[in-house]
């Protein structure tokens, strides 16, 4: 990939230096990430005024590469995720 973003019928982000792919992007109550290289030892979500909304510890099963989180009790806004393989950007509506 080049690093440039393709949307579809599913909105979704994937870049190349980031090795996952996040989507829906934007979300209504759920977002899934996905990452072909291997799973996640963190994920970590925080607002648009950078307060940590959400904390997720993977090391006990690392493997799993594809995880979906709901996002029903958020409040819409920006919202930034970052996990061991950097941070990505994304919006509930």
């Amino acid at each position: 990939m080049d690093g440039a973003i393709a949307y579809s019928t599913i909105r979704f982000v994937s870049m190349a230096n980031l090795n996952y792919t996040l989507y829906p992007n934007p979300s209504f109550d759920s977002f899934t990430i996905s990452n072909a290289a291997g799973g996640f030892a963190y994920l970590k979500v925080y607002n648009s005024v950078g307060q940590l909304v959400m904390f997720n510890d993977f090391k006990a099963d690392s493997e799993q590469a594809q995880r979906t989180f709901n996002l029903e009790d958020f409040p819409a806004g920006i919202y930034f995720v970052e996990t061991n393989f950097g941070t990505v950007r994304f919006t509930k509506l």
